[in-house]
This record gives C-alpha cells, structure tokens and sequence, in this order.
C-alpha cells in the first residue's frame, strides 16, 4: 500500500514540474499491487497407529475325567431253519396184471387114424374129411 502512495506522489509531481502545453492536464491513476510471500515452516505431527497381532496359546491343563467306552463284540449263534420245497417228483409205479395172449389158428377139423406099421405108425388124418 506504501508503494502505491509513492508512486501516484511520484507521478504527480512529475506532471507539475513539466511544462503545461495546451490540454494536458495531470491525472492521478491508483494501481493495484500484489506482493505475495511465502513462509515456509516445519511441523512434526505423530500419529499411533495399532498393528493388530494374533497369536495362538496353549496351555496344557491336566485333571482326571470319567468317560464311557462302548466297544461292539459279535457272538456266533447257530440255529436250525427248516423251509419249505415243494419239487415234482415222477414215479414210476408198476402193478401186476396178467396178459392173456389170443391167437386165431384155423385147423382143419378131420377125422383122424393110425397109419403105418410096427414103430412107423404115425397119427394121419383121413382124405376127405376135412
């Protein structure tokens, strides 16, 4: 802001000195200046951060328990199963009977007498009679 007054003061008074021809008048223009700074600091900032670490633990514990025990034993019975089989069975069965055999002999129905003589003689029929 400073700097600004002593320009627009510096201006001025360069414009009454010079000489006045005709129109020229003296202004006063106001300028903007920006002068920015910069400070630079440093800071520590500390955080806690948890690291999240599992970790197993055993411990032996010894007492005296009870417990139940069941085992299976197999034991061997036999028993006797009668069942049922009905089979076809064929027999053959003989019975006795009597077989009576006919037969047809056609003889001739003649009369008969003794021929020859001495130990020749021999039974013959008679021609003519049959």
């Amino acid at each position: 802001m400073l700097f600004l007054l002593l320009t627009t003061a510096a201006l001025c008074s360069l414009a009454a000195g010079a000489p006045q021809y005709g129109s020229v008048q003296c202004r006063t223009e106001y300028t903007t200046l920006w002068d920015t700074e910069y400070k630079e600091t440093e800071t520590q900032v500390c955080t806690t951060e948890y690291e999240k670490v599992c970790k197993t633990e055993t411990e032996r514990l010894c007492r005296n328990t009870t417990r139940q025990e069941c085992s299976t034993v197999y034991e061997k019975q036999c028993k006797t199963v009668y069942k049922n089989v009905c089979v076809e069975q064929y027999k053959t069965e003989y019975e006795p009977y009597t077989e009576t055999e006919c037969s047809t002999q056609y003889k001739d129905d003649c009369e008969y007498q003794w021929e020859g003589y001495g130990n020749d003689k021999v039974w013959a029929p008679i021609a003519g009679t049959c």
